[in-house]
């Protein structure tokens, strides 16, 4: 057997490195001021539309909702994915086969931190639950309950992570069935019951998630399998330039060794279990990611943990036979894995060092001034957006807010996650305004806004209104973003008198 640190000495740079972490990333969070992607998982609620447009995090809406109840505000709640993230740094500095240094730096490296580590995100708990899976999988015969606990849980944080837990339950659903086929003495009712039950617990919370799915408006849009290859690979070039900051042609130089690198661990590495898993997880990531219309780059990071689980495994075991498993000595292919995750991790360093370095000197998102802004100016008078994504990050932080988007026909105090509203909902028009006179005229025929009455606009860098230039030289402007955001979040408010 290799040598390995042991326990005293893993404990003796493990507590400062995690404190280190903690400490750094809470610093972070107190300087960030979070957007709309991450209030669209603050708000949501357990209703099956509202899980199906945010990809279902029921995992860490529950977890949010009651602290939200007793009055975690929006600007904290990014806590949720640092406690996640701790603690799966603490697991991989204590239990992960790598050697010291490559453990300290994976911890330390941008994607254990900030997107990951301090955002409201469904894709911090899936990393925490991917780390532990990778330590508890040489014993899960043992706590098979605390295993296949985390596997269901994995299924209710998002649906990009169903291929990745669906393919850690198929395989030992197929071993198990084998180990049954060989072995006489399991073939007995009570052996039968024994070695299929711990599937119950996963396969039940994969049908839940299947019941959501299915009470949704969610619809999913299967297009070219050409389509799907470029969307790929557009997303790819996306995380890639903005990890490293390099020109496009390095980007693609880049991609190219990185699956190069991984075939080669493929190819050289004979356990076919962990191969399947990590391929369908990745492959399933990108088709779910590609039919919702959304990847995230969260969704990217988790990727890097598939991969950590996958070369944890195989450093740690070399074969899964008849559920016994067997340590596996130091191999001439272990230093290059180890290798290939520490490149996977160093690379982010320059991009995201650099959008950590704009969050602490300059807003994210406005959000938090716009919400107080319109409180104090608009109180409960009728603020109608133009976009209601964006509006989400405003509504988060002050939720009896009273805003409403005409545009797309949606009342956020409804639709969007907010309180109800006592005058009723914005009724839905099968063609949504597209200038700003159409957006008067149709409040208009609602009774929104009378003649006469005056109500506020709320403008974002995206608004759809395409006249906006024109009319808002028309319009009372009391409040704008003075400085640029990080996260392209600025705001305007305008006061509208129907004439």
């Amino acid at each position: 057997m290799e040598n390995r640190p042991s326990t005293v000495k893993r404990l003796a740079y493990a507590i400062p490195v995690t404190a280190i972490y903690l400490v750094m990333n809470y610093f972070l969070l107190t300087r960030h001021e979070p957007g709309s992607a991450e209030a669209l998982v603050y708000l949501t609620d357990m209703s099956g539309e509202n899980l199906a447009g945010s990809g279902f995090p029921v995992l860490t809406t529950l977890l949010l909702m009651p602290l939200k109840n007793i009055g975690l505000p929006f600007a904290m709640a990014g806590l949720i994915s640092l406690v996640f993230m701790t603690a799966a740094a603490l697991i991989v500095l204590l239990c992960a086969p790598f050697h010291p240094v490559l453990s300290i730096l994976m911890v330390l490296s941008p994607v254990f931190g900030y997107f990951l580590g301090i955002q409201v995100t469904p894709f911090a708990p899936a990393a925490f639950l991917i780390v532990a899976l990778a330590a508890l999988f040489p014993v899960r015969r043992r706590f098979w309950l605390l295993y296949w606990i985390l596997v269901a849980l994995l299924f209710q944080t998002h649906i990009t992570l169903w291929g990745f837990a669906a393919a850690l339950t198929a395989t030992d659903i197929f071993i198990n069935w084998m180990v049954r086929r060989r072995n006489p003495d399991l073939k007995s009712a009570g052996g039968f019951f024994r070695i299929f039950l711990p599937f119950l617990l996963p396969l039940a919370s994969f049908g839940y998630s299947i019941y959501l799915l299915m009470g949704s408006h969610l619809s999913f849009t299967v297009r070219s399998f050409g389509s799907l290859v470029r969307n790929i690979l557009r997303v790819a070039l996306t995380l890639v330039g903005q990890a490293s900051g390099m020109d496009i042609v390095t980007q693609w130089v880049l991609i190219i060794c990185l699956l190069f690198a991984l075939g080669h661990v493929f190819f050289t590495v004979r356990m076919p279990w962990q191969v399947f898993i990590l391929g369908l997880g990745i492959a399933l990531q990108g088709i779910a990611s590609y039919m919702v219309g959304s990847i995230p780059v969260q969704s990217g990071m988790v990727t890097f943990f598939m991969t950590v689980w996958f070369v944890w495994v195989v450093l740690g075991y070399t074969r899964d036979e008849s559920m016994v498993h067997v340590h596996n000595g130091a191999s001439s292919g272990n230093a290059e894995m180890q290798i290939f995750v520490g490149l996977l991790f160093l690379l982010p360093i320059i991009g995201y060092f650099n959008v950590v370095r704009s969050d602490i000197r300059r807003l994210y998102s406005d959000a938090a001034n716009t919400a107080a802004q319109i409180r104090l100016i608009a109180g409960d008078d009728l603020v109608v957006t133009a976009d209601s994504r964006y509006a989400m990050s405003v509504v988060a932080n002050d939720p009896d807010l009273k805003i409403a988007d005409v545009v797309h026909g949606t009342d956020l105090g409804v639709l969007l996650y907010g309180k109800k509203q006592p005058d009723g909902t914005i009724a839905r028009d099968a063609e949504a305004p597209a200038t700003y006179t159409e957006l008067a005229e149709a409040m208009a025929l609602e009774g929104l806004a009378a003649p006469g009455a005056t109500w506020y606009l709320l403008a974002t860098e995206n608004s759809v209104l395409t006249d906006m230039d024109i009319w808002s030289t028309v319009m009372e402007n009391v409040y704008t973003t003075e400085s640029e955001t990080v996260g392209q979040e600025s705001y305007r408010l305008y006061r509208v008198k129907m004439s």
